[in-house]
């Protein structure tokens, strides 16, 4: 049955909420295309928006979200099951394809709190779910912005997720509840004393830009890089973040070009601590010279027809131009069947980009051939694909993954 929606609702709210600017907290997204991994990735959700026509004042759906479980057989997706009617920007499916865990969306209803928290499906049924206030004891411990609240924490020990045959989950008052998979039941509940709320993460944040500065203060890059960038949101964390290829600690920083040019990017660097020190053996020309070559590949070319919304962001390590080694490798050996040599690994550059809401993604280009890797934001790393120093997509022979 087809369905009207007012434009004071989901999709014309969207819109307006986008258009508010740089509030980033109150900013909602449009809904898009995105799928999920199992973990060996044999199996794979996708999740699809409705599409809408407008009728005037109003917009009419003219086709519901979806979301599909596929099992990869060779070449071919093979369909399991499906669910249809409704639509999350996130989700989790289990080891063996059966079970789907689905996050509410945008919490708004700022009174009761009777948005959905979170919902368990078995083969795309239902089998429990639960309402934000369900899963706090107090109805007041939640952050408000002006149009939303937020019941989960800003930051956690462990992250949100399927562990074996249960669902991990924390909430703002830092109580841990551990889900049966196959019920939905609560078999557990904890504390997660490293779960913090905004306030007490910009806090936590305070205290980590002062000694990351003072770091920078006494480094040997300092001259150098101020010379070069203006030197922000400097952090020091003894947390590692999951996709750098070295262990914690980590000093932080973005770097912002003292010369800008089009289209816009700025560098996020992390460097290992050692030893009380900053280890960082890139010099500020490096970074400028490696920025001018990505951004001249031809593929920017032939893909940036207008300046992109949001800067192109350049993410390096102290010793290369790129965090995620183990990414790129893997990516590299299954679409060439190679193993990128060490000494050649400095020379690969990861630049992540989001220039609307039509796309976003990451690129690993050889700064010395040209060779690239594309990967899509709203897609699998199995859908990545390789680009010539032309800037064109090629498809290749895909190899078997070894991780």
């Amino acid at each position: 049955m087809r369905a009207l929606l007012s434009r004071i609702g989901f999709v014309a709210g969207s819109l307006a909420l986008l258009a508010m600017g740089n509030c980033a907290a109150d900013s909602l997204a449009l809904p898009r295309p995105w799928e999920v991994n199992s973990k060996d990735e044999r199996f794979l959700f996708k999740m699809v928006p409705a599409e809408y026509r407008e009728q005037g004042d109003t917009f009419e759906v003219i086709r519901d979200s979806y979301g599909i479980a596929y099992e990869r057989k060779g070449d071919e997706l093979v369909e399991l099951w499906r669910v249809e009617g409704w639509y999350t920007f996130k989700g989790y499916l289990s080891e063996d394809g059966r079970y789907f865990v689905r996050m509410g969306q945008w919490a708004s209803d700022q009174v009761g709190h009777t948005d959905l928290a979170v919902a368990f499906y078995d083969r795309g049924k239902l089998i429990k779910e639960y309402l934000a206030k369900e899963l706090l004891r107090d109805q007041g411990s939640v952050e408000e912005t002006s149009s939303h609240y937020w019941w989960q924490p800003r930051l956690q020990t462990r992250a949100t997720g399927i562990y074996g045959d249960t669902f991990h989950l924390v909430t703002i008052e830092k109580t841990v509840y551990t889900f049966d998979l196959g019920t939905g039941e609560i078999v557990k509940r904890g504390t997660d004393p490293g779960a913090l709320n905004f306030t007490e993460l910009r806090k936590q944040e305070i205290a980590q830009e002062k000694v990351g500065l003072d770091l920078l203060h006494i480094s040997a890059i300092r001259e150098d890089y101020e010379k070069n960038f203006i030197i922000s949101d400097v952090q020091v964390d003894g947390k590692k973040i999951a996709s750098v290829h070295f262990s914690a600690p980590e000093w932080r920083a973005t770097l912002t070009p003292r010369e800008p040019s089009p289209p816009p990017i700025v560098v996020v660097a992390t460097f290992p601590i050692k030893e009380g020190k900053l280890k960082v053996s890139l010099t500020a020309p490096e970074i400028k010279a490696a920025i001018g070559k990505a951004l001249a590949h031809l593929y920017f070319i032939r893909y940036l027809k207008e300046p992109p919304a949001n800067p192109f962001i350049l993410k390096i390590t102290g010793d290369r131009m790129h965090w995620d080694t183990p990414r790129l490798q893997r990516l590299h050996r299954r679409l060439t069947g190679r193993e990128i040599p060490a000494k050649e690994l400095k020379f690969w550059a990861e630049i992540e980009y989001a220039p609307g809401m039509a796309s976003t993604g990451t690129v690993f280009i050889n700064l010395n051939t040209g060779e690239a890797i594309y990967a899509d934001g709203w897609k699998s790393d199995n859908d990545a694909a390789l680009i010539d120093a032309q800037g064109q997509r090629a498809k290749p022979k895909v190899y078997p993954a070894k991780d």
